[in-house]
Parts: C-alpha cells; sequence; structure tokens
C-alpha cells in the first residue's frame, strides 16, 4: 500500500510540474522568438527547460508502469516537489516583472533583464535547472538511489558519500549565494623594511580574538602606528584570505562617512547609493550579521579616544585599553635605517649616532633615508648638517597649528628631519616643491592628482614632480586611485614652514583655484561623484581667510557649485545660503551682470521656486530673465532658462497660460538655435510637459513626454534623474487619461530608482512615493497604496512640519485609504478625491473643495462621478475583491 502511494505521490508531483512548466517554456518560447540580444543564461534556460521536463514526462510514464525501484520512488518526490517550486519562484519573481514578449517592448526586455538584480536571478535559475538536468537525466539510466545520493552529494559539493540515506534535504539540489569575493581596502603598499614590533603583533592578535574583539594603538606622531596596521592588516590578509579588509579614516566624519559609503559600495549593499540614508547603520548591520563571514577594519587617525572607546571608566577593565606604541628600540632603528640605505658604505658608528639623533622614530628614519638616497652624502656628513640646524629650529610647541599633547615629543626631529629634506627637494625638483606646499593646504587625504597639476603644465613634468616626492617620502599614493596622503606632522611641518617665510597665504590662495578650476559651473548627474571626491578640500579651502579679488571669485565659484549640487540633493534651505553669498561675492567682483553673475541668480530663482517661495522665485527669475535677455540677447542659454524657470514659477502661482505661453516661446527659441534633439530644448520641452499637465491639455502633454521619455533613454539612460522626473510628468498625463495601469508602472520604476540613486528624504523621492501611492489607488492596490502612503506622511512630516498644506493632504488620503481597507463601500469617495486630483488640486475632472457625502453611494457622488466612472469603479472594486 505504501508503495502505491509513493507512486501515485511521483506520477501527480511530475505531472503537475510538466503542466505548470509546459507554460513557462511556451513563454520563454515568446520571449526567444520575439526578442533579440537576449542573455545567454536566459537562452540556455529555454533550451534546457523543455528537456527537463521531457525527462520528467518519462519518469512519471515509468512510475505510472510500475518500472521504477520501490526503493528510490520516495526519494523523487521533494525532488520534483522542489522543482517545481523553483520553477513557479522564477515565473512570479522575474517572468512575471518583465514587459510583455513582443516585438514593441523589445528594447524594454534586454534592459530590464541586463539589470544586475535581474540578471544575477536568472544565472541562478539556469545554474539550478543544470544541476536538476544532470541529476535527474543520470537517474533516468541508472534508477538507483545510491546513484541518485552520490549525484546530489556532488551537486552540494560533497567529496564522500554517506554512509546511511541522507536526510531529505540533502536531495535537493542546492543553489549556493554567489559568494562575495573578499573586500580589500588598505590603500598603501606592504613596508618592506619594516623591523621589530614583533610583541604589539602578538597583542594585536590576542585582544582581536579576545574580549571585545578591537585594539586600539597609541603614541606620538611619527612613531609608526598606520605602519603597524598596515603590516598586520598585511599578515591578516595572508593568514585569513577569506576575510574582508577594511580601512576606514577617523580623522573627520566627512571622511569616516566616505568610506563607509566605498564599504557599501564594494559589498553591494542595497540602498548604498542613498545620499541621505543612515550609511553607518546600513553598514554596522552588515558587520554585525555572522553570517556574512569575518572581517578586519581598520580605523585610522582616530585621535579622539572618547569618540571611539568611550570615557576612559568604561574601558578601565576592558582589554580596549590602548596599546602604547614606544619608538623603536635602538638596534630597531639601526635596522631599519641601515634596510633603507642598502647601497651605501655605511659606518656603523655613524649609522648608531645617527638613529639616536633622529630619536628613533620611524618616520624621521624614513625621509632621512630617503634625503641620502637623493644626495647620495655620507650619513656623517648628514649627521653634520642636522645638528647645525638644530639652533635655528623655532619652538614648534608655542604654534597653534600642532597638538602639544601628542607631539611634542617628536616634533624637533620629525621638523628638522622634514626642512632638510624640503630644502634639498626645493634644490633638485622646485615643482615638486611646489606641488607639496599646496598638498600641504589641502585635506591631508585623497588629494586627487587633478587638483595639484598646474593648467597647461608638462605631464612628464609633473609625473617625475610626484616621483620626487615620493622618493623623499613626502607623500604616500593610495594604491590603484591617482590620489595622495601626507603624514600629519608633515603637513603641519610645511605649514609651518611656509608661514615662517610668508608663504602660507599664497598657497592658500593657489589652494582655492586649484579647487574652483574643478569645480563645474553648471552641475551635472555625472559629475556629482567629481564633487563627492572634491568635498572634504572644499571644506578646507573655504575656511581660509583670504580678502583679495582673485581668490574671492574663486570663493564664488565653489560656492555657485557646491549649492547647484547640495539643491540637486534635495537640501535646498541650504543650497540656497550658498548661493545666496556666491551671488553677493560675483556681484561685487564681477558686476551684476556678469554671465556668471546672472546664472548664480538663476539658482538662485530655482532655490527659491522649489522652497514655494514663489513671490521671492519671481523677483529673482524676472530679474535673471530680463537681464540675460538685455545683456547676452534673447537666444543666449541663459535668457532660456529664465524663460522656462519662469514659465514654472508663473504656473505654480496660477497664471496657467502665461507660463505655457513662455514655455512655448523658449522651445521655438532653443529648437532654432540648438536643435531639436538638443539638452536645451529637452529641458525646455520637459517644462512643457508640465505646463500642460496643469492646463489639463492631456493629449498635447502625452506627445511631447513620450518625445522627452524616448530621448532621454537614449542619450542618458533609465537612471539619470531627468529621465526619472519626465517619467513621472508622464505618469501623471496617463492618471488623468483613465490609463492607470500605464501610470503607475512607470510611477513604479521611477520610485525604485529615485530611492536607489536619491534617497528617501529627498524631495523628488517624496513626489514619486506620494505618485505611486496615487496609482495604486486607482489600480485598487488599497493596500500598497496606504503602505506607500504612510511613508509620504512621514517624509512630509519630516520635511514640512505637521500642519503644511502638503502634510495635511497627505494625511487625507491616508485617511481614506484606512477607511477602504475597513470597509469597501468607501472606495468610491476614495475614487473620487484621486479624480478630481484631492492630493495636489492640480489634476482631474474639476476643482474647488471637495466636501463629499459621508454616504458613498449617494445619488450626488454618483452623479458627480459619472456613468463612466462608474463602471470604471465596479471593474476595480470587483477585480480587488478577486483577489
Amino acid at each position: 500500500m505504501a508503495e502505491a502511494f509513493a507512486i501515485i505521490g511521483v506520477v501527480q508531483a511530475a505531472l503537475s510540474l510538466v503542466s505548470y512548466g509546459g507554460k513557462i517554456a511556451k513563454r520563454m518560447d515568446e520571449f526567444n522568438h520575439n526578442v533579440k540580444g537576449l542573455p545567454e543564461s536566459f537562452v540556455k534556460i529555454r533550451n534546457h527547460l523543455p528537456l527537463l521536463l521531457n525527462i520528467v514526462e518519462i519518469l512519471q510514464k515509468e512510475a505510472s508502469l510500475g518500472e521504477l525501484n520501490a526503493n528510490t520512488v520516495p526519494l523523487l518526490v521533494p525532488v520534483l516537489e522542489d522543482l517545481r517550486k523553483e520553477i513557479v519562484s522564477f515565473d512570479e519573481n522575474l517572468l512575471k516583472a518583465l514587459p510583455s514578449p513582443h516585438a514593441s517592448n523589445r528594447e524594454k526586455i534586454v534592459k530590464a533583464i541586463r539589470g544586475v538584480g535581474i540578471q544575477k536571478k536568472i544565472d541562478e535559475f539556469r545554474s539550478s535547472i543544470q544541476d536538476y538536468l544532470n541529476t535527474l537525466a543520470a537517474f533516468q539510466h541508472t534508477h538507483h538511489a545510491e546513484s541518485l545520493r552520490e549525484l546530489m552529494a556532488m551537486v552540494e559539493g560533497r567529496l564522500e558519500r554517506p554512509a546511511e540515506p541522507p536526510p531529505y534535504k540533502a536531495l535537493v539540489p542546492s543553489v549556493p549565494k554567489p559568494k562575495l569575493n573578499p573586500v580589500w581596502m588598505v590603500k598603501y603598499d606592504l613596508e618592506e623594511d619594516f623591523v621589530g614590533r614583533h610583541g604589539i603583533m602578538s597583542t594585536i592578535e590576542k585582544q582581536l580574538t579576545e574580549g571585545n574583539h578591537r585594539a586600539a594603538l597609541a603614541g606620538i606622531g611619527g612613531v609608526g602606528k598606520s605602519c603597524i596596521a598596515i603590516q598586520y592588516s598585511y599578515r591578516h590578509h595572508q593568514l585569513h584570505p577569506d576575510s574582508h579588509i577594511f580601512w576606514v579614516h577617523g580623522g573627520s566624519r566627512s571622511r569616516f562617512e566616505t568610506d563607509y559609503r566605498k564599504i557599501a559600495r564594494l559589498l553591494d549593499l542595497p540602498g548604498r547609493e542613498d545620499h541621505d540614508v543612515d550609511i553607518l547603520r546600513l553598514v554596522t548591520e552588515w558587520l554585525s550579521d555572522e553570517a556574512n563571514g569575518p572581517w578586519l577594519m581598520t580605523l585610522d587617525n582616530a585621535d579622539d579616544r572618547d569618540l571611539w572607546l568611550g570615557p576612559p571608566e568604561d574601558t578601565a577593565q576592558t582589554s580596549s585599553q590602548p596599546l602604547p606604541i614606544s619608538r623603536l628600540e635602538p638596534k630597531e632603528a639601526q635596522s631599519l635605517l641601515l634596510a633603507k640605505l642598502s647601497d651605501q658604505q655605511l659606518n656603523p658608528k655613524d649609522i648608531k649616532k645617527l638613529a639616536s639623533e633622529l630619536e628613533c622614530l620611524p618616520l624621521t628614519i624614513t625621509q632621512a633615508a630617503a634625503y641620502l638616497e637623493q644626495t647620495e652624502i655620507s650619513a656623517s656628513e648628514y649627521l653634520e648638517i642636522f645638528r647645525a640646524g638644530q639652533s635655528d629650529i623655532p619652538n614648534l610647541l608655542e604654534e597653534s597649528i600642532y597638538d602639544p599633547s601628542r607631539d611634542h615629543e617628536s616634533s624637533n626631529s620629525v621638523f628638522q628631519t622634514w626642512r632638510l629634506s624640503f630644502e634639498q627637494l626645493t634644490m633638485q625638483s622646485p615643482k615638486a616643491a611646489a606641488m607639496l606646499s599646496l598638498m600641504a593646504v589641502l585635506d591631508r587625504q585623497a588629494i586627487p592628482s587633478e587638483l595639484v597639476q598646474a593648467p597647461g603644465g608638462n605631464t612628464l613634468d609633473q609625473k617625475a614632480a610626484i616621483a620626487k616626492l615620493k622618493a623623499f617620502s613626502s607623500i604616500q599614493e593610495e594604491s590603484s586611485s591617482n590620489k595622495y596622503s601626507l603624514h600629519r606632522l608633515v603637513q603641519l611641518s610645511t605649514q609651518r614652514w611656509l608661514a615662517d617665510h610668508d608663504k602660507l597665504s599664497h598657497w592658500q590662495k593657489t589652494a582655492i583655484s586649484a579647487v574652483a578650476r574643478e569645480c563645474p559651473e553648471d552641475v551635472t548627474f555625472d559629475q556629482w561623484t567629481l564633487i563627492q571626491d572634491l568635498s572634504s578640500h572644499v571644506q578646507i579651502v573655504l575656511a581660509h581667510n583670504c580678502s583679495e579679488p582673485t581668490p574671492l571669485v574663486d570663493r564664488a565659484r565653489i560656492l555657485h557649485c557646491l549649492g547647484h549640487y547640495t539643491m540637486e540633493q534635495g537640501q535646498t534651505s541650504a543650497a540656497l545660503q550658498m548661493l545666496l553669498e556666491s551671488h553677493q561675492l560675483r556681484e561685487k567682483q564681477l558686476g551684476s551682470e556678469d554671465e556668471l553673475t546672472l546664472g548664480t541668480l538663476g539658482l538662485i530663482g530655482l532655490a527659491h521656486s522649489r522652497l514655494s517661495h514663489l513671490k521671492s522665485a519671481r523677483q529673482a527669475l524676472q530679474l535673471f530673465h530680463d537681464s540675460a535677455n538685455r545683456v547676452l540677447g534673447p537666444r543666449h542659454r541663459l535668457t532660456l532658462k529664465g524663460k522656462s524657470r519662469l514659465a514654472v514659477c508663473y504656473d505654480k502661482e496660477g497664471k496657467l497660460r502665461e507660463g505655457k505661453e513662455l514655455s512655448l516661446q523658449a522651445l521655438q527659441l532653443a529648437e532654432e538655435e540648438f536643435g531639436p534633439d538638443s539638452e536645451d530644448t529637452i529641458k525646455v520641452l520637459t517644462n512643457l510637459v508640465y505646463c500642460c499637465n496643469r492646463l489639463g491639455q492631456w493629449r498635447e502633454a502625452k506627445d511631447v513626454g513620450l518625445r522627452v521619455l524616448k530621448q532621454r533613454m537614449e542619450q542618458q539612460g533609465p537612471d539619470h534623474p531627468d529621465t526619472l522626473t519626465i517619467m513621472g510628468s508622464l505618469a501623471w498625463t496617463y492618471r488623468a487619461q483613465s490609463r492607470f495601469q500605464e501610470a503607475e508602472e512607470l510611477d513604479r520604476k521611477a520610485l525604485s530608482r529615485r530611492l536607489e540613486i536619491l534617497g528617501p528624504d529627498h524631495p523628488k523621492t517624496q513626489l514619486a512615493m506620494g505618485n505611486l501611492a496615487e496609482s495604486c489607488g486607482l489600480v485598487g492596490d488599497w493596500k500598497r497604496a496606504r503602505e506607500l502612503q504612510r511613508g509620504v506622511v512621514e517624509a512630509k512630516q519630516r520635511t514640512f512640519g505637521a500642519q503644511h498644506g502638503n502634510t495635511r493632504r497627505a494625511k487625507k488620503y491616508l485617511r481614506l485609504l484606512e477607511a477602504v481597507l475597513g470597509d469597501e463601500r468607501n472606495e468610491l469617495a476614495a475614487v473620487q478625491w484621486l479624480t478630481k486630483g484631492g492630493r495636489r488640486g492640480r489634476t482631474g475632472i474639476s476643482r474647488g473643495n471637495h466636501n463629499y457625502s459621508t454616504n458613498p453611494s449617494s445619488p450626488s457622488n454618483h452623479a458627480r462621478l459619472g456613468h463612466a466612472k462608474q463602471k470604471w469603479l465596479h471593474r476595480i472594486r470587483a477585480s480587488f475583491l478577486k483577489q
């Protein structure tokens, strides 16, 4: 009897699998027939799935005829059931999410399938199908349970066959998650001349494997703390090749967050591109999950002990007490000096004396050795020069640029070795000395090579200067990044020397100019990464106090760029303050009608408009447009921007027809001057779609919107913010035309990409979330609409406050959604609110106050909706109830 039930189980599982799998195979045939350019993995699934189903069908027939071994039949049932689950999951999570397989959708399908997340699912499913195919094909020929178990064990990576029959799970082909390659973030090369420190290495190892698994190194500047951390990281990597190795700079919050964002990117963490996401929490949660494997993190330059370890009383009884890193032992210092001077004839007595004079500090030894190598003088000669210059060393402890609590023991020797190297560097390569002077007044870490290269300079000369700086151990190159860093004491010594020689102000002005040169005047999406890389240097140079005209003009450019970028990140209030200062500087230094001054004025008007300061926006934009038109001419880019932005401002003020008229004027001039496919024309067309939507001119809005969307997709791709903007506008049009499914699809795509690119708190992301909540309501997905609208309300309260009109409208829709889910008879009131544009008062059948009857079935409500709307509501309600 048990055998009979087992056979029936196999037959039923096989029949169900063949029936469902056949439908999926047929759908994949449609994709393959209509769409060219599909990924290889997708094509392989299409080819292998019918073969797999054919084998299952043969096994089903053999089971029906009693031709299968009774001992093997029970093993097949769970395998076939799990195979069906895999196919169902593939269908529901991938195939149904793709556009319909018609030739008209070819480009959308290929782009969707080639997306990182979709491609990963396809590869995983193809691998799983291949495992099942190999296993069942072999089983079909052998009919032996042992063969099946052996094959399944091979699939799961086991080398030995278990003595007893494996449990059920062992029979199911496992598809392991793609293993993440170990992350390596140490930017510095291994120090081949590293000596000593064996006891410290052992203590670090002990603290990291016991207690709270952390160790802190403390000591004076130049004693070699970072070198120890680098050496330990390489050693740990050799012993634990599967471990992630992270290197994070703890000298400032901005650098710390920048490195955490890099960790999130290297680990491919969801949400890592959100500029407003709590990146620290995102990475910390990943680090806290033991399932993610082992890792080691070095926090460099973490000078604030209490910040990273807590107050002393919190750590008094733990292993987190900082490990004191002392100077090298005399013999270790001599060994390090000898290792770095391998080609010289060395007198042991001179080496001993020199190591002692250098205070056995690794930094000073490295600099002195580099000096000896570059000048080819003897150790005794260097010792004479070193001693002769000691009387000229200023008392650095009295200067505010030094931290006496940290550096008082090493300042003199470091400054003296640095000074000798710098003077020699100035003689051998003035360009290298100039580069070091410039680097010293920037952020000392992650200095891009472009920032220190003189405009129009000879590339070979610049490379030679960098090589000379590295030869003198003045800078370190971050591996494979074309960026450089300075030791803290080298930076401070350089600053002190520049100040003593009245050159500090000159190089601060040069730094302002260098940063300004890299700042684009018109910030685009493609330049966001550049500005992020410059951000730490921008903060440094903006703190330099320069009152001369040229650096003030450069400061204005930096503020203009930073303000524009900050506004694009959704922080418009902060951006407005930067733009106002930039405009004030430009107006004073360049004049009120200079092109650059007018450009900043235009951004000020745009910022006021986005903040709904409509009166200030109109005044600024009117002045911007009129001045540009008078000074630059009616066809200049700035004049066209003025017309287009002023049109949107008029529209927001309710002057809809005036706004559209201005947009059409700008469009005609842009097409004549720059062509129909130019970026200037596309921007004007985007604003025109907005104006048409506001006027209820849906057909024109749709035609123009589709034209803009097509050009944006072709020129900038689906993830560009400008593409997402037109998606949202076109979805608005579709909702007004009762094309709710198409609107929902566009809104869903726009929200997904804006969450990833802009973050959850960006105003445009909030707008996209509200649009999707509206579209979900219009297609009857009330539950999802409620979930989205809750997020909208929370975001509005954070941004505008609980009593703002935008927040109150969002709460109104949320209350309607709650009512619908509590009683379906409230659907009519919710639909009525949506079709009248209650959320913004901008779209729909009519405007004005929305005082609805509490009875959703009242004649007045039905009359207001109209017969067509009633039929549509009934269809949605029926669909909703079926679900």
